[in-house]
């Protein structure tokens, strides 16, 4: 009986059977299986959520993009890289991802109050769906015709004693392409291809400085190292004169829509009522705006006022006055006559300094968008049409002859 029982007991010792290893390792395999499935769903899972983020992040900065136009047209006065309204059109383009690239179309259609709706439509293909079917959101949005000048004069109260917006936190008076170094100061070349730079005052828009560049370098390049060796432009800083000349030589010349060739043009400023430091300074350039289709020659005038005394000692820029005349035309029969954008837009019955008259008074802040147009002699200085918010009109192109002045 004892033997039986060992036999037994070793029998019911002896280890699992092949069968049975068998079927652990096929349900181990299905498991594993089951496992690996589960973990390629969660990482496609994963990167369609993350391009559904990244599609709607890029319709908003679109949508955002398109109601942030400077301007309701374009013109002179805004900076090529600019988004204008009339430009908000219909259009496609990629935008390259780190999983997939996205195509971002844009149908555009007008209203009739004039404002625009937008379908931004965003596709993309996944890992799992084919070219033919790709994924896709759409959106749709409304972009209002207003001019940004009036909206941003509705936030803001007028500075400086002007009411002009502050493009960039900064004086009007300082052109809107200038770099923007700090808080204080910004830096311009007046000639891309010049070698003088200009730096301003952010606050009251003065000339600080002028520097001697290499002529190969940019606005957007100049930086600390380009002003460390920069010359004050006088004692107490120096006032920028700065605007437009527009060219419309036709018979019956349009001068809201000026923009016939650039003739050879010198920008002069003949000051008066006291001795100054300096003479003007004036820098002159027709290739800023060529690559927006606008042809026009832009003038920049460094004007160093005289100085006086403060009671603590210190110098203060005091005001200049002149008159500013273009030379290097022929103003006589067969030649040209020379007209100025100018208006009372503040309603008070004079032409303030801002307002472009035919001579300066007293000035004590720079000065921006005094603008001319030259005609042929043989035409007048056409009258234009002043601001009128009900009829969408907010540029004035009124223009009154400046030479001969007679």
């Amino acid at each position: 009986m004892e033997t039986l029982n060992s036999r037994s007991r070793l029998t019911r010792q002896r280890g699992s059977s092949l069968v049975e290893a068998l079927v652990a390792t096929v349900v181990m395999a299905f498991g594993m299986i089951a496992v690996s499935g589960i973990q390629g769903r969660l990482r496609y899972s994963g990167d369609h959520a993350h391009q559904k983020a990244e599609a709607v992040r890029m319709a908003q900065a679109e949508m955002e993009r398109l109601r942030a136009y400077v301007a309701l047209s374009r013109s002179v006065d805004v900076p090529e890289e600019a988004l204008v309204f009339e430009e908000i059109v219909s259009g496609t383009k990629s935008l390259d991802a780190a999983s997939t690239t996205f195509q971002l179309s844009r149908a555009v259609a007008n209203l009739e109050d004039g404002s625009k709706e937008v379908l931004v439509k965003i596709s993309w293909t996944d890992r799992i769906k084919d070219a033919e079917e790709p994924m896709e959101m759409s959106w749709k949005t409304a972009v209002a015709r207003v001019d940004p000048v009036l909206v941003a004069a509705a936030r803001a109260a007028p500075e400086f004693g002007v009411g002009q917006r502050r493009a960039q936190d900064r004086h009007p008076g300082i052109p809107t392409g200038a770099r923007k170094l700090d808080a204080s100061r910004s830096l311009f070349k007046p000639v891309p291809d010049g070698k003088v730079a200009l730096v301003f005052n952010n606050t009251n828009g003065m000339v600080t400085g002028l520097c001697d560049v290499a002529s190969g370098t940019r606005t957007e390049t100049l930086g600390e190292e380009d002003i460390a060796r920069c010359t004050a432009s006088s004692e107490g800083g120096g006032y920028l004169l700065s605007g437009h000349v527009l060219y419309a030589l036709g018979l019956e010349p349009d001068p809201g829509a000026a923009s016939d060739a650039v003739v050879p043009t010198s920008l002069v400023v003949n000051l008066s009522g006291g001795e100054y430091p300096s003479a003007p300074r004036c820098f002159t350039d027709a290739s800023r705006n060529a690559d927006a289709g606008v042809r026009a020659l832009d003038y920049y005038c460094v004007i160093a006022p005289p100085v006086r005394s403060s009671s603590s000692g210190s110098e203060l820029a005091y005001s200049w006055s002149g008159r500013s005349e273009l030379g290097s035309l022929p103003l006589a029969s067969e030649g040209y006559r020379v007209c100025r954008y100018s208006d009372d837009l503040n309603g008070d019955g004079l032409i303030s300094n801002a307002e472009h008259p035919a001579s300066y008074s007293k000035v004590t802040e720079s000065l921006s968008r005094q603008n001319f147009l030259v005609v042929r002699f043989e035409a007048s200085c056409p009258a234009g049409q002043r601001i009128d918010i009900s009829a969408q009109r907010y540029r004035s192109t009124v223009t009154v002859l400046h030479q001969p002045s007679s």
